[in-house]
């Protein structure tokens, strides 16, 4: 695990004694505490990874997601927080005593490929292979998104959720010569959407590889083929030309810091631009290797 504290060149290990032997290695936080999912239990640190605690084993599988939400007053959960866990081709499990004890909760989920997790305050999502679902009172619901599409991305801004979709990168299909890729917001948490989809003036967006999107403050940076950047919310957007890793670009984590500094991870590492992706650079000093498990931002420190 490697740390990046803010104005930073050069990053610092901070633990290098955690077997890495699985796709993803999901982190998160919550209320200063950074919480990683190893290959066979939820690790905690407090201490701004210097030091690991063992919090119990986890669901068997391959994970996709982890997020920490505050616990519900009906829930109760004496941590006070709430976790949820995805496993790709395992549904979502849930905790109330941190790590402890992991209960599955797939109620309307049967058959689906689990991709991403988001919540905006105690509501929680799920992108899948075949639509976006919300959970309401452990059932999930599909809601009103193209159930023949996969969602790619899924990224909460304050009380706005966005999501990138499209046909599964193993079933590209067209539509009148185009594909479907479409990206939508809704402010009402998914009851409704706005359509806010980039074009170049003559096509829609090109993503044979899946939506990478980034979202801070009016700033949406939207990588597929082609980058688009909107700095009005999705209203207008500019082309900023060819995505170097855009065959890549779903299966790989990236960080909004501001409306001008993204990271994003890659086949050759992780990249950064520091005005808002009309340019990016190798930002790899002082780790070795660059096989990329994934990105969390916690207090001003990149992780």
């Amino acid at each position: 695990v490697y740390r990046l504290t803010a104005d930073a060149t050069v990053w610092t290990p901070v633990n290098v004694d955690i077997s890495i032997e699985q796709l993803r290695i999901p982190m998160a936080e919550r209320a200063d505490t950074l919480y990683m999912v190893s290959n066979d239990e939820l690790l905690a640190s407090a201490d701004e990874g210097e030091t690991w605690n063992a919090l119990g084993p986890r669901p068997e599988g391959n994970p996709a997601t982890l997020i920490v939400v505050d616990a519900t007053a009906a829930r109760s959960a004496p941590e006070r927080v709430t976790m949820y866990l995805a496993l790709f081709n395992r549904g979502v499990f849930r905790s109330t005593d941190v790590g402890k004890h992991w209960t599955p909760v797939n109620s309307g989920l049967t058959g689906r490929r689990i991709y991403k997790l988001a919540a905006i305050g105690d509501t929680v999502f799920v992108g899948t292979d075949r639509g976006l679902y919300r959970l309401n009172s452990d059932i999930w619901e599909q809601l009103p998104i193209d159930v023949s599409q996969t969602i790619h991305a899924l990224v909460v801004f304050e009380d706005n959720l966005y999501i990138g979709t499209g046909p599964s990168v193993r079933q590209v299909t067209y539509f009148n010569n185009l594909r479907t890729d479409r990206i939508l917001r809704s402010k009402d948490l998914g009851a409704s959407w706005t359509e806010i989809t980039p074009t170049d003036g003559s096509r829609s967006i090109i993503a044979p590889f899946g939506i990478s999107l980034l979202v801070a403050g009016k700033t949406i940076l939207v990588q597929a083929v082609t980058q688009f950047r909107s700095r009005d919310g999705g209203q207008t957007w500019a082309n900023l030309g060819f995505e170097m890793d855009s065959r890549i670009l779903s299966a790989f984590p990236s960080v909004a810091v501001n409306e001008n500094t993204f990271y994003k991870a890659g086949l050759s590492g992780i990249h950064r631009t520091t005005d808002g992706g009309e340019s990016w650079h190798l930002f790899m000093d002082g780790m070795i290797g660059t096989g990329i498990q994934d990105l969390v931002l916690v207090d001003n420190r990149l992780y």
